[in-house]
């Protein structure tokens, strides 16, 4: 018999993006998301370094808000490999 089993809407999304990116390629997604991690603190790094405190914090806070993206896009990644080894509960 038939019964509905209520899933998160996050499931549907996990799903979906296991198409679009295979198991053996999440080390580098990864591995590019942490890249552009790298380069945004370099970027707040030089920043700081020209001296100008109106210039570092308007880089700062924009940077933050592309690390920021990143950490989300990294965890999705990383909650669709587990997703994936562990099967749908």
């Amino acid at each position: 018999m038939f019964e509905y089993k209520h899933r998160p809407a996050i499931h549907l999304f996990l799903h979906l993006l296991d198409y679009a990116i295979q198991n053996d390629a999440h080390v580098e997604v990864l591995d590019v998301l942490g890249q552009g991690i790298k380069a945004a603190a370099a970027r707040i790094n030089r920043a700081v370094e020209s001296g100008s405190d109106e210039y570092a914090d308007a880089v700062a806070d924009t940077e933050t808000e592309i690390i920021e993206g990143l950490l989300g896009a990294a965890y999705v990644v990383c909650r669709l490999r587990s997703a994936v080894a562990h099967g749908p509960s």
